[in-house]
């Protein structure tokens, strides 16, 4: 893709500085491409490819997280956890996106967390933190950095991670009273939206479809949230208010 392409594309998904937005990818790449030769991050090498599949694919969620937090303004910005980060994605595409949301990427590979922090420092991405760790072993405020907060996360993301029933039950204990989950999937997962409805009977899921420019397979972001306590009921499952 063409970078004059890709600059419409940023501008149409709201985004500022697209000429520095650009070059800081183009860094973020050669150095994915450079790791890819030590290390298997991606089976996607070309980097034509790497700004469909990886690039817009990853920044096409920010208006779907933009409006789920839209009412919700915080000092500092909303905390996001990106769970099995593995290359980076989607939490550095987000930290360059939005500057002002706190993104955490944990992983439980060594060597993954180890090029996202890299990555981080030269895409100069001051709103980015990392974890090495289990999902199912973080503890909120105890990650030895004061990085994970007390409170837990307003967003816990995901991109090709794991099914919505594992996502969700690795990681709830990390997620606020408040917030909600997004998974990042390619065609609608039917199989495992009933299999995560039938165990999480009182939260609400809503499938929102994706455009990706230049990639034409399907992709979806699967939202889920738990209703509060006082409004959820067995009658009601997986309809609460928002």
């Amino acid at each position: 893709m063409k970078h004059h392409h890709v600059a419409e594309v940023l501008n149409n998904m709201g985004l500022a500085d697209i000429r520095s937005k650009i070059n800081t990818i183009d860094r973020y790449l050669g150095l994915l491409s450079r790791w890819n030769k030590r290390i298997n991050l991606t089976a996607i090498r070309d980097e034509p490819s790497m700004w469909t599949h990886h690039v817009l694919d990853c920044l096409a969620i920010l208006p779907v997280l933009r409006k789920a937090l839209a009412g919700k303004d915080k000092s500092p910005g909303p905390s996001i956890l990106d769970a099995g980060t593995g290359a980076g994605l989607p939490a550095l595409m987000l930290a360059l996106g939005e500057p002002t949301w706190r993104i955490i990427a944990a992983d439980a590979v060594d060597k993954k967390i180890t090029f996202v922090r890299q990555a981080a420092a030269v895409m100069e991405l001051a709103s980015l933190r990392t974890v090495h760790a289990r999902l199912e072993a973080l503890k909120l405020g105890h990650d030895g950095a004061g990085f994970l907060p007390a409170e837990g996360f307003d967003v816990i993301v995901s991109r090709a991670f794991a099914s919505l029933y594992d996502f969700v039950s690795n990681t709830q204990h990390l997620l606020h009273p408040t917030g909600f989950y997004c998974a990042m999937k390619g065609q609608v997962p039917e199989q495992e939206i009933e299999v995560f409805k039938a165990s999480f009977k009182d939260w609400r899921l809503e499938v929102i479809p994706l455009h990706v420019p230049g990639l034409e397979a399907r992709r979806c972001a699967v939202i889920m949230r738990p209703c509060p306590a006082d409004e959820a009921s067995p009658s009601r499952s997986n309809d609460c208010p928002n």
